[in-house]
């Protein structure tokens, strides 16, 4: 029974953090427009693979709502790639950025034909200060 309660507790904790959407930064529901708008506005481009259920994730996640970090985001067109339910378009992606688990950051440049051209990748969780120094370059 303690079992069961502490898997509850930890699943709306989850879900909590993971709803949470950093403020300050700019937030996009496909790559194309987030690509376009970053090499419009002069912004970088970030692809946050997650899923809820991906203890690492959540740690990530917290630091990524991190005040100073956020004002590190705001240089960036986030899109959120959620991979708690599995489907066909995530894989599509996950392979196409050769991302293999959760979590997965991709930083890119945008170059003026609007290609991208990767700068960084995390692929597990980091110090915040790590994070401040990639977010940073």
């Amino acid at each position: 029974m303690r079992n069961i309660f502490l898997s509850l507790i930890v699943t709306l904790i989850a879900i909590a953090a993971m709803s949470c959407q950093p403020q300050n930064t700019h937030h996009f529901n496909d790559i194309a427009t987030a690509t376009a708008d970053a090499q419009q506005n002069n912004r970088r481009l970030l692809l946050d693979f997650h899923a809820n259920w991906c203890e690492t994730c959540l740690h990530l996640q917290e630091k990524l709502n991190d005040p100073e970090i956020q004002k590190l985001l705001s240089k960036y067109n986030i899109v959120t790639i959620d991979g708690t339910k599995p489907s066909e378009h995530v894989d599509q992606l996950m392979q196409r950025y050769n991302v293999e688990t959760f979590p997965a950051l991709i930083l890119f440049d945008i170059q003026s034909d609007k290609s991208q051209r990767e700068i960084s990748r995390i692929e597990d969780d980091i110090s915040i200060n790590e994070l401040k120094s990639i977010l940073s370059q």
